[in-house]
């Protein structure tokens, strides 16, 4: 008697197996079914028309971090519409103690590959420049130059110079000049100095263009004279026409400050010292300006040719 062997269950539901999608394209008469997709419009107030928040401020605070990194994008930016008005009209104090919460998911919105949800949250960052100063600066660029997953400085630097979206380029550059108005410009420029470095030529520009604003405002102190030098004089043959023109703006601006500190103690010595190597080094005694002299002194030779060349 042949052995009987027991029934095959056929596969059913989520364990059927797919069928093979065709080599060639295949013609068809059905439409696809199922809801039509609901068309949202994402709408970006300017500062002066956010409104206070109705809700407690302290319950909407709890919750923003979660709503910010919302799986619904229209979620995401609702909350970061939403840390616009508080950053606009909350207490900063109280606003300014959730910062260690809330900033983290607002990086991480910047680097967000849809457009719209990073130009909100780009916007909510330079209304948080605006309204908390120099609270913002511990988060400014956590991770340094070479962290931009945690730096919010790169990120915007990165989006300022590199988004293929012209309207979040735009954004980002606001922001960075809110950043250069709004915070102090001594810890912000030692924030800024690693990027005009960067090995992206773009960023390297944009940081260039925020440096030299932020100087601009609080004008160079006799100290940062062998700061500026060597950045304006590297940034001046970049390849970038952006940077070459800060970098001549920050040459200008060094080569006033050396006219005003010329006869300081701090400056005379390095043209004494350099005074005496020149006349060691040239035979034929040619004369050379105490301005071309101190740039000799600070500067590598190639550099502070391309340095005296640009202040001809």
């Amino acid at each position: 008697m042949p052995e009987q062997t027991a029934p095959v269950a056929k596969p059913r539901g989520e364990d059927r197996p797919l069928k093979r999608l065709p080599d060639t394209v295949q013609q068809t008469d059905k439409l696809p079914d199922g809801p039509e997709p609901v068309a949202v419009e994402i709408e970006y107030p300017s500062r002066s028309e956010l409104q206070p928040v109705s809700e407690n401020v302290d319950e909407v605070l709890d919750a923003l971090p979660g709503r910010i990194v919302s799986a619904d994008w229209v979620e995401a930016c609702a909350a970061l519409g939403t840390l616009r008005q508080l950053a606009v009209h909350a207490d900063p104090v109280v606003l300014g103690s959730r910062l260690e919460t809330l900033v983290p998911p607002v990086i991480k919105s910047v680097r967000s590959l849809r457009s719209t949800i990073t130009k909100t949250a780009i916007l909510a960052v330079g209304d948080l420049f605006q309204s908390l100063g120099d609270a913002m600066l511990p988060f400014l660029d956590v991770g340094g130059a070479t962290a931009p997953t945690t730096s919010l400085l790169c990120c915007l630097l990165l989006k300022a110079a590199s988004n293929e979206k012209q309207f979040v380029v735009a954004e980002a550059q606001t922001t960075l000049r809110h950043a250069a108005e709004s915070l102090s410009p001594a810890p912000l420029v030692d924030r800024l100095l690693p990027y005009t470095e960067h090995k992206n030529p773009k960023v390297r520009a944009r940081a260039a263009v925020v440096l030299e604003e932020t100087w601009a405002r609080a004008a160079l102190a006799p100290g940062d004279l062998t700061r500026v030098l060597p950045v304006a004089g590297r940034l001046v043959t970049d390849n970038v026409p952006e940077a070459r023109e800060a970098a001549k703006k920050l040459l200008a601006r060094a080569h006033d400050l050396f006219l005003r500190e010329q006869g300081s103690e701090a400056v005379q010595s390095v043209l004494e010292r350099a005074l005496a190597e020149a006349q060691a080094a040239d035979e034929a005694g040619d004369a050379k300006g105490p301005w071309e002299l101190y740039c000799r002194a600070i500067l590598p030779g190639s550099v502070a040719i391309a340095v005296l060349k640009v202040q001809q």
